[in-house]
């Protein structure tokens, strides 16, 4: 009897010591089971792809045809995911032989979220809901030198296009601008409530051909693809 009063003590101890500690991390052990689940899309229409006008910013009365790419990013999770931010962390280009190699002199900067202009970082992307942010933009190359930011300059075809990456800064070194070609931009979501940011891949092709038209130009002129959805 003594043996058996002496095994239910200890596991009642061990229930009591169990009973605390899951109090005590009660919030934490939730936010496991119930964290955001992040990922991002692309289709080729609108919203995600689509072309509009660029207007100059001190002449709204120059603007230049534009097309859009916008990456949706996806909330599957059991709550939201608070402060979002979206990193261009890392640009590659792809050799004629199909090596990756960095482009050294490109900054890491975030992205604009579309129509979201005050900050980076978006307060809440509620569970089974989106937002976009604005990937990149190309610019009517004939109307390009009317432009602030996307003049003609040294190494670019003029009658070419350019990518021009949607960064919500523009540094001085107008680095956020590359020529034709076919790429790999490293974009790293993270938020707030998420432990680890998410590294995704996404394939751009630009052949440097323009045209009018929304579906000849993403045959001929541009295509985005998803590679992957890995955690850091």
């Amino acid at each position: 009897m003594c043996s058996t009063w002496i095994a239910l003590s200890a596991i009642s101890t061990f229930i009591l010591a169990l009973v605390a500690i899951i109090t005590a991390f009660k919030d934490e052990i939730i936010s496991f089971f119930r964290k955001p689940e992040l990922s991002i899309s692309f289709e080729p229409f609108p919203p995600d792809y689509h072309k509009t006008i660029l207007r100059r910013v001190n002449n709204p009365s120059i603007w230049a045809d534009t097309y859009y790419a916008r990456i949706k990013v996806h909330n599957s999770g059991k709550t939201k995911a608070e402060n979002v931010e979206v990193l261009a962390n890392k640009l590659y280009k792809i050799l004629p032989d199909g090596k990756e190699k960095i482009v050294p002199d490109f900054i890491p900067i975030n992205l604009f979220w579309t129509y979201f202009f005050d900050s980076p970082i978006y307060p809440h992307i509620s569970p089974d809901s989106y937002r976009y942010f604005t990937l990149l933009r190309v610019v009517d190359p004939k109307m390009r030198h009317a432009l602030d930011e996307d003049r003609t300059w040294d190494g670019i075809d003029p009658e070419n296009t350019i990518i021009g990456f949607e960064t919500f800064v523009k540094p001085y070194s107008k680095k956020n601008l590359q020529p034709a070609g076919k790429y790999i931009i490293e974009l790293r979501i993270s938020a707030s409530n998420i432990p680890k940011s998410i590294n995704h891949k996404v394939q751009i092709i630009l052949t440097g051909k323009w045209s009018k038209d929304e579906e000849r130009m993403y045959e001929d002129g541009i295509r985005i693809n998803i590679l992957n959805n890995k955690e850091n």
